[in-house]
């Protein structure tokens, strides 16, 4: 079941969309390429049944656009310099992760599927860097959309989403801890990520207990 977005991801979120990005100027700079830029066109800015469509017709373009293969980089290492698109991407892949499931399962398969988003969790921290929660949404529907319980996701990826959310719940700003605890939520779909939940939880469970007090009030 999906969730609304708690308020300040979906602020954030919709800020972004309404953002227009120089596509052209992009591609002329080197940040994208042409075939790039022609798969997020397609889908981008288009009803929910034509994202659908599109996207499922190409399940191994899409997957490579967002995580790339040998000897052709991802959308990501491409426009590294440039935060908008950036952005901007990392809301796209957000929002077709929602309409189209098969996608997450396709950029799971891949051999390395975190290699371009884990560390774009670590891009800053300030606290209101965009990059960092809306790669944190992404991560966490790729794995919850998916039901991911390899090694790739429980050993490598999942301690460092559940310690950059423990980050969030420390935080006094309300609306950040709404997103850590969501997220955390939508985690614990499956008995080994509810046991790293567990194992980490100097940094899971602590964070949680000390927001109660306030949270309770919130949810």
């Amino acid at each position: 079941m999906l969730l609304d977005p708690p308020p300040y991801l979906a602020s954030l979120q919709g800020n972004v969309r309404q953002r227009l990005i120089p596509w052209d100027g992009a591609v002329r700079a080197g940040s994208l390429t042409e075939d790039q830029l022609a798969r997020i066109r397609a889908v981008d800015k288009v009803k929910r049944d034509v994202r659908i469509q599109i996207v499922e017709a190409d399940l191994d373009g899409y997957r490579t656009l967002f995580v790339g293969e040998p000897g052709k980089k991802s959308v990501l290492e491409s426009a590294a310099k440039r935060q908008d698109v950036v952005q901007n991407i990392l809301v796209l892949l957000s929002d077709l992760l929602d309409c189209v499931p098969a996608l997450s399962k396709a950029i799971i398969q891949t051999g390395d599927p975190y290699r371009h988003f884990l560390p774009l969790l670590a891009h800053s921290s300030n606290t209101e860097d965009p990059i960092p929660l809306l790669t944190s949404t992404v991560l966490v529907k790729l794995m919850a959309g998916s039901r991911d319980e390899s090694p790739a996701t429980v050993g490598k990826a999942l301690p460092v989403i559940f310690s950059y959310l423990s980050s969030l719940t420390k935080i006094s700003d309300a609306g950040l801890q709404d997103i850590g605890v969501q997220e955390y939520s939508s985690l614990l779909y499956g008995r080994a990520t509810r046991q790293q939940f567990w194992k980490q939880r100097s940094e899971t469970v602590i964070s949680l207990i000390e927001i109660l007090p306030s949270g309770g009030r919130r949810w």
